[in-house]
């Protein structure tokens, strides 16, 4: 069934997207493609590592779908080199991007996304910041709590993405990543990644 399911569904969004394109309804036809992409990434296998670059795809594709629900601007600068080749975790942007828009946007309804590379250090830096209402330091020692996969009943979720994001990068990285956020009441959060640069053989 978990082999099925997901065949059907994207093949019934691909027949969706052909009566779109008949239709001549290009932005449903863009927002479906955009959307089997993503339900294709998701469904992938979890042990399969990523790259830089197919995690600003993904994330992109995700800004993109959630445009449709809600009214925010988002700004992706990226930096472009070959450091975007660099292997990294799978769901590496996207759980923080999704923080934001659920809980940052604020009155100013704005996400600020960037990626660049640090040469000197020989490493990728990636920022995401939004200009909602912060973050208390309760709430802040919560989300530096460890992740764990067993939830033991005492209904710890809080920012269980960005707590899962970090458990990944010290696993993949062993320890050679940084994750820190700052926030201010009133005046936002700014997570900031730090990641050695890894490219794939194939990229060599």
């Amino acid at each position: 069934m978990y082999q099925i399911n997901p065949h059907f569904l994207l093949n019934t969004l691909n027949s969706v997207q052909w009566m779109a394109q008949l239709e001549h309804q290009e932005s449903i036809s863009r927002f479906l493609a955009d959307f089997k992409s993503l339900l294709a990434y998701n469904l992938g296998k979890e042990e399969k590592s990523s790259t830089l670059r197919t995690e600003v795809e993904i994330a992109q594709k995700y800004i993109n779908l959630q445009r449709q629900r809600y009214d925010f601007e988002a700004t992706m600068e990226v930096e472009e080199g070959e450091y975007l080749e660099t292997e990294t975790i799978r769901m590496l942007l996207q759980p923080l991007i999704e923080n934001a828009l659920r809980y940052g946007l604020g009155d100013m309804g704005v996400v600020d996304i960037r990626i660049f590379q640090d040469e000197r250090k020989d490493c990728a830096v990636i920022t995401i910041q939004d200009h909602g209402s912060g973050l208390s330091r309760e709430k802040l020692e919560q989300l530096n709590r460890p992740f764990c996969y067993k939830n033991n009943g005492d209904g710890d979720t809080a920012g269980i993405g960005l707590r899962y994001v970090r458990h990944c990068l010290e696993g993949f990285y062993k320890g050679e990543s940084i994750l820190t956020i700052n926030s201010e009441i009133g005046r936002g959060t700014k997570v900031t990644i730090i990641i050695p640069v890894r490219i794939a053989k194939e990229h060599t």
